[in-house]
């Protein structure tokens, strides 16, 4: 068995993160650091208080003195990103976990996925599929979001250019029965909803009008509605039950709720 290598998981944040104390309970038994990466400025729109997020951030356990904070003014996601991948370089971290705060995982995969990298040292970059949960983790996207986000950096083989996106010689995608991400972004309240989608610059822009009344509140009542997403509406083609067993362990015990 390839041994574990060392891994930087790098949490980019800014605003709250209702999963957040999840997402680190989640990767903290398969990483050597964590890093939370919090800057002073948004990559859209106004500025906000960081201070209820650093307070999460700070009633984190850490028995094992892994987590550090670091503050900045990052205006961008690739900025940010490429800083913190380079910090976690600079402590010998072989690779980088690209994780966000709403993204969960089994810990036990991720120990699979940082041991099937290892073996093979010629890949830059790895992705992983994920679920897409809709509304509740009853509910996932049907089929899979066709997009498969990249999650592990070797350091020093790949860069940041656009958001989380990375540029590397070759690219391998991690075979969904060794791992796979759990995405929350969607299973949000009503009210973050709304001013997710059609306050902030970075998604309203280009937000379909009357996607909050006539398909995240609409569905509430009629889950045959398709075509879910907010932006490219074919994307989030349905939205499916998701057995229980298919969650990871720390998400189990919320399946019903």
């Amino acid at each position: 068995m390839e041994q574990i290598p060392k891994v930087g998981a790098l949490y980019c944040l800014y605003g709250e993160e209702p999963w957040l104390e999840i997402s680190y309970r989640s990767v903290y038994p398969a990483v050597s650091r964590i890093y939370f990466f919090v800057s002073n400025l948004p990559w859209h729109g106004p500025a906000s208080d960081q201070s209820r997020l650093l307070d999460a951030i700070g009633r984190l356990p850490d028995p094992e003195g892994k987590a550090e904070l670091l503050r900045g003014d990052w205006t961008t996601e690739e900025e940010q990103r490429t800083v913190s991948a380079a910090i976690a370089a600079n402590d010998q971290m072989l690779y980088s976990l690209i994780v966000d705060g709403d993204e969960v995982y089994d810990s036990n995969h991720l120990i699979s996925m940082f041991q099937l990298a290892a073996s093979d040292p010629s890949v830059g970059c790895w992705h992983v599929k994920w679920f897409t949960y809709w509304k509740a983790l009853k509910f996932r996207i049907n089929p899979l979001e066709p997009y498969d986000p990249p999650v592990l950096l070797r350091n020093g083989a790949g860069e940041f250019v656009r958001n989380r996106n990375i540029v590397a010689a070759k690219h391998r995608l991690i075979p969904p029965e060794i791992c796979m991400c759990h995405h929350l972004s969607y299973v949000r309240s009503d009210e973050v909803m709304r001013a997710k989608h059609i306050m902030v610059p970075g998604h309203s822009h280009s937000a379909i009008a009357g996607w909050y009344e006539n398909v995240w509140k609409r569905w509430d009542s009629d889950h045959s509605l398709t075509n879910l997403h907010p932006v490219n509406p074919p994307q989030y083609e349905r939205a499916v039950q998701q057995p229980r067993d298919l969650l990871p362990p720390l998400l189990q015990p919320l399946w019903d709720q």
